[in-house]
């Protein structure tokens, strides 16, 4: 149970990890297209700052889900233990975003 809980998760980071590279290269290609002013050459640099640090971490993902699986086969309590902390702490940050989120909206109307 606790391998398919890493597998969902690691799935779910890599298609999430996808979509702000996506989003961040075309960002790029726009930004870069009209990069006269000094400020959107900024935002091209910060771009592709942005797009090298998600492979980064994406990598560093990676190791992190095969180091994950190792111990739930060494240790399988232990590891649905972690998961189900580990579930809560995800599900209380996903509950600050949309508070955070919905206070930003309810301020800019």
């Amino acid at each position: 149970m606790a391998s398919r809980k890493i597998k969902t998760i690691a799935r779910d980071g890599r298609d999430a990890f996808q979509n702000v590279t996506d989003h961040l290269k075309t960002m790029v290609d726009h930004l870069g297209h009209d990069a006269g002013d000094a400020a959107s050459v900024s935002a091209v640099a910060l771009g592709h700052a942005a797009i090298e640090l998600v492979g980064d971490v994406q990598t560093k993902l990676d190791r992190l889900e095969r180091a994950a699986k190792r111990e739930v086969r060494r240790h399988p309590a232990e590891a649905l233990a972690a998961t189900a902390a580990s579930s809560a702490l995800v599900a209380a940050i996903a509950a600050g975003l949309i508070t955070y989120t919905l206070v930003r909206r309810g301020q800019d109307a």
